[in-house]
């Protein structure tokens, strides 16, 4: 049958004399387009939209308020910009709480508007569509294709080749998915490469599972910045996450970003957020105030002192302001009273409101993982494990004497090197554990990014199954302290020359002792005290106090050496005085422990030598407050006067708080001591005197209880 000419235009336009006998050509562009959806398809499939910048599961997600952080705004806006720089990879870094994400979605929105977002993913621990590396490389492709038309068909052809592109090696899916696609796009005609998008953004590295998949993102990262460095089509990247162990390892002097010459890195921790803060808390708190239904205080709320308060409280962190704010936001509750109830909120103290709800959740996920993590190093099934070795550390810290690192970990049966290994995956939240010194071996000394973290641990409410009483671990301390303090005899040397943190060490393990005893004995059952009895008695028989106590009377002795007083101790035979612990008719075991400790005190505020072998017919310990204190000019006069007159019952230097609560062994000395006494006193009549004013003391005492 001849056909008829067609008069309507496209490939047979004008064409006589053809026949159609197949409709090969509409079912082979059928069959493309059928593959082409199904290609896409499977790349949708496979993507997680809760990682989008703009997800609707990322609802309202923390951004960075108007005016804040100016300079690191712009900082990160030229860095977008700027096409040219070597710098391809720029990784944010700080600790938790610090405003990490908040920067990356306001940058992320920025180059969307600006058309230089090539594509984005936002990590989540909670999420396990975007708490691991399998959809982020279908997530960031699909954004690619959207971004770079020309991509498109490559990457959904190379779907529809393997559709098993998903399951395999995520450094071949970029390869295949990202790398490849984009090199076929810049080669297409018409294509002008230094107009495209080239910005992409990953949030949240820290919060993919697995340190060892991080380091593998940050590895791939790195090859795909490299293999897209078209002359006029550079690929960057901006990376944020927490400092731990994939990341710090990465950033180190001999990481691969630090060698490879494309690093550019901001470290949060370098920038102060106080004014920052303080003008997000301004803002937002008057904005409540104008909001509310509630009635507000005749003067302005919130006060300038409130507003510093809580900036002090803040630590530079923008999580605890932002959870401020969001808690006083609620239009139930009054903010007045909600934010007198979090301005006046203390550990342990029972409360039904939880208003750092947001604060816990974050602290409880960092040490849940890091907790789990190094359980599963030393094969044990213990979820507090590393919780109460953090508990531990932070009762060991001192203010007034630093331990050294290495004694720690002697003390707590610790192999050189684990404080490093236990505080590796709590970077985000700690600053360090020690303290560099030019001339001596590294203090201890736990370094906290946020305040509020000691206080999270010590708050049962807020840490739940996390919580370790205090107690607890006091008590674990004792034998570890004694222990110690019994294998580690004090070294005779001077503070005022030389290294002194033997001396050092030493009073800083004897405060952690002497601390977890007045706390520990009040509340111990009489197995509990009969083992503490024990134990002291072992520190006792070892004369680590004596040795102490003989270095301490050297270093008063040289000029111009001040010694602290012992008033943890004084404080500890206060405590056991007032149960019972010092009369030796019901305690005697505790008797002889107690002494040493008093007699260690004593070497600070006694001008005479101590006799330790001089245990005395003692029936209690009982408080002398009964002395005076001198100044150091009238201490010195008086000691040059009667230098060895002095008994072990004369004057006591040091503050009135220590004066009230030192316990003395206050007995009728037997007949021997009595002759020896009278010898340094002055004979018969210097004794008469001392027995007279102990016995108007007594009923002094007598009248006063």
């Amino acid at each position: 049958m001849q056909q008829q000419p067609s008069f309507h235009g496209g490939i047979l336009s004008g064409a006589t004399g053809v026949t159609i006998t197949s409709s090969y050509l509409v079912a082979q562009s059928a069959s493309l387009s059928n593959r082409m959806n199904v290609g896409l398809g499977l790349l949708k499939s496979s993507i997680a939209t809760s990682a989008l910048y703009d997800s609707l599961e990322r609802f309202d997600p923390p951004k960075c308020d108007e005016d804040t952080r100016v300079n690191l705004i712009t900082e990160l806006s030229n860095w977008t910009k700027d096409k040219t720089t070597i710098q391809r990879i720029l990784c944010i870094t700080g600790p938790a709480g610090s405003g990490k994400s908040a920067l990356q979605q306001t940058m992320v929105e920025e180059c969307a508007e600006s058309g230089s977002l090539l594509a984005a993913f936002f990590f989540y621990s909670q999420d396990t569509r975007r708490n691991n590396l399998k959809a982020v490389t279908p997530t960031l492709s699909y954004q690619v294709s959207q971004y770079i038309p020309t991509s498109k068909e490559p990457i959904i052809r190379a779907v529809e080749e393997d559709i098993t592109i998903f399951d395999r090696a995520i450094d071949r899916q970029v390869q295949k998915l990202i790398v490849e696609p984009i090199r076929e796009a810049l080669s297409q005609p018409g294509v002008s490469p230094e107009l495209l998008p080239r910005n992409i953004f990953i949030d949240g590295v820290d919060e993919c599972k697995g340190e060892e998949d991080q380091a593998f993102l940050l590895r791939v990262v790195h090859e795909l910045v490299l293999a897209i460095s078209h002359d006029d089509f550079r690929l960057k990247v901006c990376l944020a996450g927490r400092p731990e162990y994939a990341m710090r390892t990465a950033l180190a002097k001999n990481g691969h970003l630090k060698e490879s010459g494309l690093l550019y890195h901001i470290d949060l921790s370098d920038h102060d957020a106080t004014s920052d803060i303080r003008l997000f808390l301004e803002r937002k708190l008057r904005a409540i105030a104008r909001a509310t239904t509630y009635p507000l205080p005749s003067t302005q709320w919130p006060s300038e002192e409130d507003i510093q308060r809580l900036v002090d409280n803040a630590s530079g962190q923008f999580i605890y302001a932002a959870t401020i704010v969001k808690y006083l936001s609620e239009r139930r509750r009054s903010p007045v009273k909600q934010l007198q109830m979090i301005l006046q909120w203390r550990p342990g103290v029972k409360q039904r409101e939880r208003p750092f709800a947001a604060l816990d959740a974050l602290y409880t996920d960092i040490f849940v993982h890091a907790g789990e993590a190094y359980a599963a190093s030393k094969d044990i099934d213990d979820t507090l494990y590393l919780v109460r070795y953090i508990r531990t550390l932070v009762k060991i810290k001192s203010d007034e004497f630093q331990p050294t690192v290495s004694a720690v970990e002697q003390m707590l049966s610790l192999d050189p090197g684990e404080l490093e290994v236990i505080f590796s995956d709590l970077h985000s939240i700690t600053r360090s554990f020690q303290e560099e010194k030019e001339t001596q071996e590294a203090v201890f000394e736990v370094y906290f990014h946020h305040k509020s973290v000691e206080d999270f641990l010590q708050d049962s409410d807020r840490c739940g199954p996390l919580f370790v009483s205090s107690t607890e671990i006091s008590y674990s301390l004792i034998l570890p302290c004694i222990k110690f303090l019994c294998q580690k005899p004090l070294a005779m040397k001077k503070v005022s020359g030389g290294d002194s943190s033997t001396y050092y060490t030493t009073r800083a393990v004897l405060d952690v002792l002497v601390n977890a005893l007045e706390e520990v004995i009040p509340v111990s059952d009489e197995g509990q005290l009969s083992q503490i009895c024990n134990w002291c008695n072992e520190l006792k028989a070892s004369r680590g106090l004596e040795a102490l106590g003989k270095h301490i009377r050297s270093l008063r002795a040289s000029q111009g050496t001040y010694v602290q007083p012992f008033e943890e101790i004084a404080s500890l035979l206060e405590q056991c005085h007032k149960l019972g612990l010092t009369s030796k008719s019901r305690h005697p075991e505790w008797i002889l422990p107690l002494q040493n400790l008093q007699k260690l005190a004593q070497c600070v505020h006694k001008r005479n030598e101590v006799d330790w072998n001089d245990i005395g017919s003692v029936e209690s310990l009982q408080l002398d407050s009964h002395t005076e204190y001198l100044d150091d000019e009238l201490s010195d006069t008086e000691e040059g006067q009667t230098g060895a007159n002095q008994d072990d019952d004369s004057e006591i230097r040091g503050s009135p708080a220590a004066a009230q609560a030192t316990l003395e062994v206050i007995s009728e000395p037997s007949d021997s001591q009595g002759d020896r006494r009278k010898q340094r006193n002055g004979g018969p009549k210097g004794s008469s005197l001392r027995r007279s004013f102990r016995k108007f003391y007594n009923r002094l005492r007598m009248v006063i209880s």
